[in-house]
């Protein structure tokens, strides 16, 4: 069930609102799109502009003035993809997984040198030990 209002500019500075309403009914598999469609509007205008007197003269009337008729349409597709969150802690880890696979440089180059920082720590810690252990 979708609304939409629009709005333009009218006389006495009130706006004139357009309601537009779509209501459907789907089944769709999750991560499926789905297009709701068919939201049309068609506006037509039509004015004239005649140098008085000589614009109302029947037959030659015409020659003393303009006429101006112009047509719009439009048409609204709204395009919607649903997805089902089953727990949404999982969900949110998973979003934060994402976030950090979007930042800037090598995710997987930081956490190779990471694993690399820390098997020196651990040989550096052993070497301190033997030393410590064969000094006595």
């Amino acid at each position: 069930d979708i609304s939409f209002d629009t709005t333009k500019s009218a006389e006495n500075d009130r706006p004139s609102v357009t309601r537009r309403h779509i209501e459907n009914e789907v089944r769709v598999a999750n991560g499926e799109t789905i297009i709701l469609g068919g939201l049309r509007r068609k506006t037509g205008e039509e004015g004239s502009e005649k140098i008085p007197f000589l614009g109302e003269i029947p037959g030659i009337g015409k020659f003393f003035g303009t006429t101006k008729n112009s047509t719009s349409s439009s048409e609204m597709f709204i395009f919607i993809t649903p997805h089902i969150i089953v727990d949404p802690k999982l969900n949110l880890e998973k979003q934060r997984k994402l976030g950090l696979e979007k930042r800037q440089g090598d995710i997987d180059d930081f956490l190779q040198k990471l694993q690399i920082a820390k098997k020196a720590e651990k040989s550096k810690l052993f070497e301190k030990s033997l030393k410590l252990f064969f000094e006595k």
